[in-house]
């Protein structure tokens, strides 16, 4: 399934589970690298909380943000904006 069918996939079984607005939990993961880790932080709402938890080596981190979100787009949209960084992977 291609990145653009899992958005898809992913909008409509938001649409169809949750009433808007809500809170939404992102959850990425990616290497342990401090450009890598605020570029996906500057794509996030800057409005939700934060967290962040490295792997037991230290060389992943898992990034996770807790926003209300308007709708089930907003969350796809910055869902697809984080895709683009290099080297993240969505959870």
């Amino acid at each position: 399934m291609t990145l653009e069918e899992q958005l898809k996939s992913l909008h409509v079984q938001l649409k169809k589970t949750s009433k808007w607005p809500s809170l939404y939990m992102f959850k990425f993961v990616m290497p342990n690298d401090e450009s890598t880790v605020q570029q996906v932080n500057s794509l996030l709402p800057s409005t939700g909380k934060t967290s962040y938890k490295t792997s037991k080596d230290g060389r992943y981190i898992a990034v996770t943000n807790v926003a209300r979100m308007p709708s089930a787009k907003s969350v796809v949209d910055v869902t697809s904006n984080v895709a683009k960084v290099p080297n993240v992977m969505i959870l």
